[in-house]
């Protein structure tokens, strides 16, 4: 197992990824009450949190093929969203986006079904702020990453001083 310490923007939460190799693959995802399926049903997600009450497992509320939620208490109460992006021919990798919207501790795990590689996200001291990991499910033999494109033109920093731009 490897794990990856991820500081947020305020610093005042710390999330811990885990990441594992799964002993057996899945062909693909399928989703139920509690698990949410996304981009083509390569990835499984799924939501455990911990109240005073106990322990709680999310139930999922599909949006799209690359977002959607979990509820744990009321279906109209969403506790956590999630997105997904296919980020490969960016980065080679496939991005993971996620916003508590709770101050319950949690565990969102989201597994590729496709190499069996999981990850969990863990919130972790009561402060609900979003995350992201553009860098979540790297993959193998997949394009180079995408280099920002050079420009061969300048621009004067003082349009004024730019003699074409003067009609006298």
């Amino acid at each position: 197992m490897l794990n990856r310490w991820l500081g947020s923007p305020l610093g005042t939460v710390v999330v811990l990824v885990q990441i594992w190799a799964a002993s057996s693959l899945a062909a693909q995802c399928v989703p139920d009450t509690h698990r949410l399926c996304m981009l083509d049903d390569r990835f499984a997600l799924t939501l455990q949190a911990t109240s005073q009450l106990g322990l709680h497992t999310g139930t999922a509320l599909p949006s799209s093929d690359d977002d959607g939620a979990f509820y744990l208490f009321e279906d109209s109460n969403y506790e956590i969203v999630v997105k997904m992006i296919d980020g490969r021919d960016y980065n080679g990798a496939f991005w993971v986006f996620y916003g508590p919207l709770t101050s319950l501790n949690f565990d969102l795990e989201v597994v590729d079904t496709s190499t069996g590689i999981h990850k969990t996200f863990k919130q972790r001291g009561g402060q609900p702020v979003s995350h992201y990991d553009t860098y979540a499910f790297p993959t193998v033999g997949g394009p180079p990453p995408r280099l920002p494109e050079a420009t061969t033109e300048s621009t004067p920093l003082n349009p004024a001083s730019n003699s074409a731009s003067d009609p006298g």
